[in-house]
Formats: C-alpha cells, structure tokens, sequence
C-alpha cells in the first residue's frame, strides 16, 4: 500500500467515526489553557497548578462559584453540565443547578475522573460570572473561569472498555514583549501496555513534545498507539519565563474488544 493510499484511508475511517458510523467509535479531545506567571517545568494544561486525580472508586463533587451571579436566576452562569466518568469508569453527565457562594453536591457519589465543565444555561453575561470550582473537601478537580463557558483542561481519561487514539496535536505559546522558550509535551499516564494512573499517581510519561517561542505548531500523528482504559491523555508544559501556553490534541475512541 502506498503512502498515499495509506492516509487515504485513514481519513475515510477518521470521517466515518465523525459521523457515527463506526459502532462503539466517536470522537474526542481535549483543550486547555494556563498563564504562567514565571518559569515552570512540566505543568499539566489546565488553569490551576497541581492536577488532581480522584481516588479509585471516586467521591462526591460539589460545585461552587466565587459570584453570587453564578445561581439559578442569576445572570452569569445559572446550570453546569459535568462529564464524567463514575466509579467503574462509565462516561455519564449530570446537570447541576448553581446556587452562587452556597456550594451544591452532585446527586453521583462516586465520581473517578471529570472530564469536562460547561455552562448549560446562563443568565445575560452568557457565561460565568465568577470562577466554579468543582471539588471534594480541599481538593479541586476542575475549574470553570470568570467569563468563559467550558473548562480550559486538556486532561482525559479513557472509559471502561474503550481504547483511545491521538491523531493530532496543536499546541501554542505567546509571552508578549518577552520571548519564552517554551515546551509542550503530550503525556499520559501510560507506556505500552501499563497503566500508572492508580499504580504510581502523579507518574506521566511523554509520548511527544513540541518546542515554540510565541508561535503554534501542529503536530500530526499517522501510526497513533493506543491507550487503554483508565489512563489519562494530557498536554504538558514548561517555559522559561511568563508566558501563556495552549493547546489542543484530536482523536477518537474505540471499542477496546
């Protein structure tokens, strides 16, 4: 088979997942964002500092907004949708009703991974109003900022019984006056067949990197290997100096059977 005739058909099975003809196969990604005030090594994207993982079996979420605009009636954000995956990995979504300063729990008890907040109705700002915070006692999961309607983390985890593919990468990083020399890596907590993510928490390892100084790259990947369920897909970032760094990976999940 040549090169061509290859990436041909690649693109036609990427196409036919897109459009839901592929059972048990669908598309995913994961975009996120984080301002670097000064240099930083090997910080996960998304807009706190350390990333937290749920203990196996998971716990309770509640959300919580620094505005009191961020309510039922309110004109910022008034619902939040969660996707998440619950204590034995099953992809499931749940709609919280906010209640500004007064923290809500989730009616799922045992929440493993988040995988994405967004705003699912709002008031006239049509976003947040303040910054929502999803977290069990000290420990935050996920964040929703002031302004913005979906969270900014590039972090996933593959679902029971799925295997995930990475097909393409976008990474970017602007610093100003101030030229940062920058790296993104996309990491996860896996290599061939071990997963790492309950094993040794916090171990990520770099599956490929991009360098950048105020600039984006794109990144394509024509062989992706496969990651399997429970392991979290992530981009990772160091810069030298302040700067905001971006990025955003593509690809798909699969039946793993």
């Amino acid at each position: 088979m040549s090169n061509s005739d290859f990436y041909a058909r690649q693109a036609g099975y990427l196409i036919a997942v897109a459009r839901g003809q592929v059972p048990g196969a669908y598309p995913i990604s994961g975009f996120g964002k984080y301002v670097a005030t000064g240099a930083i090594s090997n910080q996960i994207i998304w807009p706190d500092g350390a990333f937290n993982i749920p203990p196996a079996g998971g716990v309770q979420i509640s959300l919580v907004s620094n505005s009191p605009n961020d309510t039922a009636a309110g004109t910022g954000a008034r619902q939040v949708e969660v996707h998440y995956l619950d204590g034995t990995l099953v992809e499931k979504v749940e709609i919280v009703t906010l209640n500004g300063l007064t923290p809500v729990a989730m009616v799922e008890t045992k929440v493993s991974f988040i995988q994405c907040l967004h705003v699912h109705a709002a008031g006239s700002l049509l976003s947040a109003a303040g910054t929502i915070i999803a977290y069990n006692g000290a420990t935050t999961y996920s964040i929703l900022g002031p302004g913005t309607v979906r969270c900014a983390s590039s972090a996933r985890m593959v679902p029971k019984g799925k295997r995930l593919f990475v097909s393409d990468i976008s990474a970017g990083a602007s610093s100003g006056t101030a030229a940062a020399n920058v790296q993104i890596e996309l990491v996860a907590t896996q290599l061939d067949n071990r997963v790492y993510t309950y094993a040794a928490p916090g171990l990520w390892i770099p599956h490929g990197i991009n360098s950048l100084q105020d600039d984006t790259a794109v990144l394509s990947i024509s062989c992706p290997g496969p990651f399997s369920e429970s392991a979290i897909v992530a981009l990772r970032g160091t810069t030298d100096k302040a700067a905001t760094l971006a990025g955003t990976w593509f690809g798909w999940l699969e039946n793993a059977a």
